[in-house]
């Protein structure tokens, strides 16, 4: 046997490999011979294979990179649903400094720093002092914030979560660097700042221009620590109603809207971006035209080159837009139910419960417009009930009856065809 026996317990048999890697690798050799020249044959071939596992080499590496930057990726925008919005804080690789933003020509960054302080000051003073009370002079002084190094951290989208009709969770993706990509969300209205003497908005929409985060640190009542914090916001365009009449189910007509002129004080601010009720479809009017016809526009970074006279809002875009509409209707719609403006509201326009009870006043009998604790008496049909249980419980007896009058003939029958059949036997 020679070595036989120690070869195949080794390596195994001799049909559980192939000599096939060997002849491709020889046919390797023999296809690199051409671009040696045929001179200095061995050492030729010895460079060329060198070459070719260097770039093999080469292209792992970058694989790999690739591979590890989109799985980092993918970890800083996994979006969890039970939050209001999810981006990546901890990005810190692309800083604006504010100074430089704001020495820029453009309307749209006029005012910037201040705005910026007036909107985070009152979020880092609510988050120090949530949950423990005040004095008066606490409530009166406005405290500190500074921003550290001045500078802030831009990022490339967001997720934005929502709930939706069907009480499930869902989510806008908003990246206001793409054309492509949602820009524009809608927030719950503040009455407190309605100029209008009219009915008061339900929400108010904006035009995200960017996302970013700055690291804050807050000096004043409450404060718990001096560490700094991530602070996440919006910086948006504002929407400004052009008839204030139009929202709601009375008229027939969709709500317009239209940008300010870019020079004005409030045209620009800044969202939480957890007040964000979800993205808005804002349509174009385009009978109207656009507002700069020769496309020359007053601000890059707000690029009102390119925007319209008059826009609609789409609340007829999906059944989650509609539902936000109908006014306390929808599910999770809780802010409908203390919000400051809803005697304004009750003035001006009838809402969907009121119109449900006409309905049901002028349909039904025994219906005074009260809640009674009886539900079946509060429409009439405690009566009906009684009457339909009475007559299907005599019906029940009258049937019991029968079937037990067929069952003893059946019975009768049953004992006469034994006595027949036995006579038939002894005969």
């Amino acid at each position: 046997m020679g070595d036989y026996s120690p070869t195949i317990r080794g390596t195994g048999t001799a049909d559980s490999y192939s000599t096939q890697f060997a002849e491709q690798l020889h046919h390797k050799s023999k296809s690199s011979f051409p671009l040696t020249g045929g001179k200095e044959v061995p050492m030729r071939l010895a460079a060329i294979q060198t070459r070719e596992a260097a770039v093999a080499e080469l292209s792992r590496t970058t694989e790999r990179n690739h591979q590890g930057k989109r799985k980092r990726r993918m970890a800083l925008l996994r979006n969890d649903p039970e939050k209001p919005f999810t981006v990546a804080v901890n990005d810190t690789k692309s800083p604006i400094s504010i100074q430089a933003l704001m020495q820029e020509d453009d309307a749209a960054v006029k005012g910037f720093y201040g705005k910026l302080k007036d909107h985070l000051l009152p979020r880092l003073k609510a988050l120090h002092t949530s949950g423990r009370p005040m004095n008066a002079q606490e409530q009166a002084s406005p405290g500190k914030i500074q921003i550290l190094h001045d500078k802030i951290y831009e990022h490339g989208q967001i997720f934005v979560n929502y709930t939706t009709y069907d009480v499930r969770r869902a989510h806008d993706l908003l990246r206001p660097r793409s054309k492509k990509s949602k820009l524009d969300v809608m927030v719950l209205a503040d009455p407190t700042l309605s100029e209008n003497e009219g009915p008061c908005p339900r929400f108010w929409y904006a035009r995200v221009l960017g996302v970013y985060h700055a690291f804050v640190k807050y000096n004043g009542p409450g404060q718990h620590h001096s560490e700094r914090e991530a602070v996440c916001f919006l910086w948006v365009r504002w929407y400004e109603t052009i008839n204030p009449e139009s929202f709601g189910w009375e008229n027939s007509e969709l709500e317009r809207l239209s940008f300010p002129p870019v020079q004005g004080e409030n045209s620009f601010g800044f969202i939480n971006p957890a007040d964000v009720v979800r993205a808005a479809h804002i349509i174009p009017s385009f009978s109207d035209g656009k507002k700069h016809p020769d496309g020359g526009g007053s601000s890059l970074r707000a690029g009102d080159a390119d925007e319209w006279r008059a826009y609609f809002v789409g609340r007829f875009s999906d059944r989650d837009l509609t539902m936000r509409e109908h006014w306390g209707m929808g599910v999770g719609h809780v802010y409908s139910k203390d919000r400051p403006c809803a005697a304004r509201l009750a003035e001006h326009q009838r809402s969907d419960e009121d119109m449900i009870s006409d309905f049901a006043s002028e349909e039904y009998d025994g219906y005074d417009g009260e809640i009674s604790d009886d539900p079946n008496a509060e429409w009439g049909l405690e009566d009906r009930l009684a009457e339909f249980t009475d007559s299907e419980y005599e019906e029940d007896e009258d049937e019991e009856d029968d079937e037990e009058e067929e069952w003893d003939e059946g019975e009768d029958e049953d004992e006469d065809g034994e006595r027949s059949s036995k006579r038939r036997r002894e005969y």
